[in-house]
C-alpha cells in the first residue's frame, strides 16, 4: 500500500489519468492538508481550483480503481470527467476539518456513461458533499455512504442509488 503526502504548504497530491482507458489504480493514499487551519483555505472562500485528492480520470474508458483512501484532499477521492464504463471499489474519504467553502465532491461522475461506485465511504467530523452524478447516464452509487455525507443527482439519467446512506449528526454543518 503507498502513500501520497502532501505537506503543509505544498500543493495536493494527485494522480490525473487522461484517456488511460482500461487501466487499474489499486491501494493508494492520498494524505492531504487541507481544511480552515490547514493550506490554502478561509472561511468562505469563493476560489474553486484546488485540484483533485486522490485518483481524477478524464476521457478514460473501461478502468478500474479500487482501495483508495483520501485523508483531508480538497476534492475528488476518486473523480471522473467524460469516462465510461469505468468500476470503483471499496474506496473512502476523511476529512477531520471542514473546508469552509464548496469546492467539490469526494466521489464524482461528470458527463460519463454507465460508471459504477460500490462500497465507497466517507467519514467526516462536518457535513460534506461527498457522492454526485454530474450531466451523467447509467450511473449507480451502490452500498455508499457514511457519516456527515451528502448525495446529489445533478442533471443526470437512469441512476441508481442502492443501499446507499448517511449518518448526519447534530452541528456538523459549517457553512460548505
Amino acid at each position: 500500500h503507498t502513500i501520497l503526502l502532501a505537506p503543509a504548504g505544498s500543493a495536493p497530491v494527485y494522480i490525473w489519468g487522461e484517456q488511460t482507458h482500461n487501466s487499474t489504480f489499486r491501494f493508494l493514499t492520498f494524505q492531504g492538508n487541507y481544511g480552515l487551519n490547514g493550506y490554502g483555505f478561509e472561511a468562505g472562500s469563493t476560489l474553486s481550483n484546488y485540484g483533485a485528492g486522490g485518483i481524477f480520470l478524464q476521457l478514460a474508458n473501461g478502468c478500474h480503481v479500487e482501495g483508495i483512501h483520501g485523508i483531508n484532499a480538497p476534492q475528488k477521492v476518486v473523480g471522473m470527467n467524460q469516462c465510461n464504463h469505468t468500476r470503483i471499489f471499496n474506496c473512502r474519504s476523511t476529512r477531520t476539518e471542514s473546508l469552509g467553502t464548496y469546492i467539490q465532491w469526494d466521489f464524482q461522475d461528470a458527463n460519463g456513461t454507465d460508471n459504477h461506485f460500490y462500497d465507497c465511504t466517507f467519514d467526516g467530523n462536518f457535513l460534506c458533499k461527498a457522492f454526485e452524478s454530474f450531466g451523467s447516464v447509467g450511473d449507480k452509487f451502490v452500498r455508499c455512504g457514511g457519516r456527515n455525507c451528502s448525495f446529489s443527482i445533478n442533471g443526470a439519467a437512469g441512476w441508481l442509488l442502492d443501499e446507499c446512506y448517511t449518518t448526519i449528526e447534530a452541528l456538523s454543518w459549517n457553512n460548505d
